[in-house]
Order: C-alpha cells, then structure tokens, then sequence
C-alpha cells in the first residue's frame, strides 16, 4: 500500500518539475529604463503591465526595470500619475529598452495635497 502511494508522489513529483523546466523556454526577459520625455532622466515607481494586466512590474528609483513575462505577450503598458499611460509593442527581448513618456497636462489648481471629509457623529 505504501509502495503504491511513494510511487505516485515520485511521479507526481517527476511531472511537476518537467512542466515548469519546459516553462522557462517559454519566457522572456524585458529590461530596460523609463525615462522623461524632455529631461531623459529615469522615472521611478513606473508601473508596467502586460495588456491584460496579468503580469506587473515596477521602476526601481532610477527609472530601470526588469521584467519576466511568457513569451505570448508583446503589448506593455508603462503607467504613472504625473505622466501619460503609455502603450508599446515589444518583439525582441534581447535588447535594451528606452520608453519616453510625456508629462500630463494638468488644468486648474493642482495645489492640493489632501482633502479633509467631516463625518457627523453622536456622543454617547
């Protein structure tokens, strides 16, 4: 009884590790660094997806990123508050990425740092 079971958790064991060893020739790396339109200085906390947002990766403080994907997705989209979401086609995964993203355009005061909301309440 025992043999039988030790047998099937081998297996199991032997079948799990070869899935995952024929998944790695299936991804691909992307590096590469996000940068200021108009100052070519690195952006940090730049938010990266793929298009169905199933896989994410962020911008270290310089702006530089790595990022681990299946091999199926060639849309990334590159988000942060201060700038426009951006959308790229990615082919190669063996070269050095540069994506340049322009500032948002804000209208209006953008002066304001918190907002302050009063709840009503009753002392007991």
């Amino acid at each position: 009884m025992y043999m039988k079971v030790s047998f099937f958790i081998v297996i199991i064991l032997i079948l799990s590790a070869l899935a995952s060893f024929c998944q790695k020739g299936k991804m691909k790396t992307l590096s590469g660094t996000v940068v200021d339109h108009k100052t070519s200085l690195g952006i940090d906390s730049v938010l990266i997806t793929t298009r169905t947002a199933e896989y994410s990766s962020m911008t270290d403080k310089d702006g530089n990123f790595t990022f681990t994907v299946p091999r199926k997705y060639v849309r990334f989209k590159f988000k942060h508050i201060d700038y426009k979401t951006k959308e790229d086609k990615v082919f190669s995964a063996n070269s050095y990425l540069v994506i340049r993203l322009g500032k948002l355009k804000r209208f209006g005061p953008a002066t304001q740092k918190f907002a302050i909301a009063w709840l009503p309440f009753k002392l007991l």
